[in-house]
């Protein structure tokens, strides 16, 4: 793409944060919610229930899926196309999403 006067080429125009986090959520709510819904069915099922220690572990994987999808879309690199923010943004999340549920479901059986 080159500008007005085609010597120099334009800045490529950086995508709507608010829209690769809309992106983010919308990719990540359904894989949260079957993900959130097995651990405390797996936590109901356990002899010591579903307590608050579970509500702490749902409340900070949903919290940290979030801060990992916005700085997954913040260092996404420029230069490969725009694209590239929103596949950053869902793959940081899901991964913090599966990395918090799994150290929350490690400690519950201690």
């Amino acid at each position: 793409m080159r500008c007005a006067s085609g010597l120099r080429p334009c800045a490529r125009p950086k995508p709507d944060p608010s829209v690769a986090g809309l992106v983010a959520i919308l990719l990540l709510a359904g894989p949260f919610g079957v993900l959130a819904g097995l651990y405390v069915w797996a936590a109901r099922r356990s002899p010591a229930g579903f307590g608050s220690r579970d509500r702490v572990v749902l409340i900070g994987a949903g919290l940290l899926t979030i801060a990992a999808a916005t700085i997954g879309e913040m260092t996404a690199p420029e230069a490969r196309g725009p694209i590239w923010p929103f596949v950053y943004s869902a793959l940081a999340g899901f991964v913090a999403l599966l990395a918090s549920l799994g150290l929350g479901f490690a400690l519950r059986a201690r």
